[in-house]
């Protein structure tokens, strides 16, 4: 009876993966242009990317310290929450200055101003939700909460993007 379930299994692997295979032909066979191909490519990979960064080292232990906070007691939640946006925070120096060193000067400079932009939108955006939130929960210990997971995720994606961009280039120190 197992060899039967594993041939089934086997078989369907297989019709799956002819059929991802017929769907990217079909998706690239009436794309002429290579320069329209290769976005399609990326996109693609960068999904792909964003999949396993999902179960990214510091995501499995940030959710296993969050699994065992006794109780949701607020004053944990957020201890765990600062703790994970500083480790993300170093993840996102870490490659930015990776970047950095491999990077063309112009690619630096854009990168550069880029960092800058999104710390200033970051900040002015964090400042608006909290702000708003003020206005909507009036404060309490929920309200730390919140804002401390918008930093967390403020780091976690910042961090995320920098990641995909490494290895979109093919570095190799990763």
């Amino acid at each position: 009876m197992k060899k039967a379930y594993c041939i089934w299994a086997l078989i369907g692997i297989g019709v799956v993966s002819i059929a991802i295979n017929i769907g990217l032909y079909i998706q690239y066979q009436g794309i002429k242009n290579e320069k329209d191909q290769l976005i399609i490519m990326n996109r693609n990979y960068l999904e792909s990317l964003a999949k396993k960064s999902e179960s990214s080292d510091l995501d499995e232990l940030y959710k296993n310290e969050l699994d065992n906070v006794d109780g949701g007691v607020t004053s944990k939640l957020i201890e765990v929450l600062i703790k994970y946006a500083n480790l993300w925070e170093e993840e996102m120096d870490k490659y930015y200055y990776l970047l950095m060193d491999t990077l063309d000067e112009d690619n630096k400079a854009y990168l550069a101003n880029s960092q800058k932009l999104w710390e200033t939108y970051s900040n002015e955006n964090i400042e608006l939700i909290l702000q708003s939130n003020k206005q909507l929960y009036g404060g309490g210990s929920y309200l730390s909460v919140l804002d401390a997971d918008l930093i967390y995720q403020r780091y976690k994606d910042r961090a995320n993007e920098f990641i995909e961009l490494y290895r979109l280039f093919g570095f190799k120190n990763y």
